[in-house]
């Protein structure tokens, strides 16, 4: 009688999870999906009117964490841990909170392909410190360590005004730093440009301290929107460097680790 109560346990849930998404479709959607190790897992916040950011049993659905070397994504309300987490607005939850579990050590990216619901937020890696602004296009590539805080990343819905965005100049026109970024890759770096209107960009890796080790310098097609795995050199020992990257007369600097 057990074994059968178990089994008509996930049964269930199976339904409700196809009656979930199959009246979602016109619900304004951001999707998360966590991919590395060859898995991949992802997690779903729903925006619609008339929930809660309380737990809505005809809305929400519970996370089930992955087992093996899969990695988990899900969001987190206090000790509530979902796979689809339906909140009424955006400015109902400012602040997400984004959960990982990483089962295996490996080079993961982050990406919110899909998303008909993402409304001015940005990606926060509390760990490396780095902010970007996100759209469906995104893609965040990471270091994934199984020491890794379970919230070290979050969303942040960003404030209108421009006070709060750190501005750099690209030529005649100023962007926001999330225009360009430099996140950690095993055995690598990842650049990503967003708009930027320049045809080459040149990035240093610096010892921690000032000397410049490696100097790349890469074309790119102008005015798009660009990202690239960088290989560095076998010579570069693992550890903490600055890369410091280089569009037009705009720098920026970022804090690194190479691992191999």
């Amino acid at each position: 009688m057990e074994r059968f109560y178990v089994k008509a346990a996930i049964l269930l849930i199976a339904i409700q999870s196809c009656i979930i998404t199959n009246v979602w479709a016109s619900d304004p959607l951001i999707h998360i999906k966590l991919t590395g190790n060859v898995y991949s897992d992802e997690t779903y916040i729903r925006l619609r009117e008339g929930t809660t950011t309380s737990f809505d049993f005809d809305w929400d659905a519970y996370k089930i964490m992955s087992v093996g070397t899969t990695p988990s994504m899900y969001t987190s309300i206090g000790s509530t841990d979902y796979s689809i987490n339906s909140i009424p607005a955006p400015d109902s939850l400012p602040v997400i909170q984004l959960g990982t579990k990483i089962l295996e050590e490996s080079v993961y990216t982050m990406s919110f392909e899909n998303s008909t619901g993402l409304h001015n937020y940005i990606l926060v890696d509390k760990k490396m410190n780095t902010q970007i602004a996100v759209d469906s296009s995104t893609i965040y590539s990471f270091v994934g360590y199984t020491t890794d805080a379970p919230d070290r990343f979050e969303l942040q819905l960003q404030q209108s005004s421009s006070e709060n965005k750190r501005i750099v100049s690209l030529g005649t026109k100023s962007y926001s730093k999330e225009n360009m970024n430099v996140t950690s890759c095993k055995g690598g770096v990842y650049v990503s440009l967003k708009d930027v209107p320049a045809d080459s960009y040149k990035i240093e890796i610096i010892r921690v301290g000032g000397r410049v080790l490696e100097t790349i310098t890469k074309e790119i097609q102008a005015s798009t929107t660009y990202g690239e795995y960088i290989e560095l050199s076998d010579s570069l020992l693992d550890g903490n460097y600055v890369a410091r990257l280089t569009v037009n007369d705009a720098t920026e600097s970022f804090h690194i680790i190479v691992l191999k």
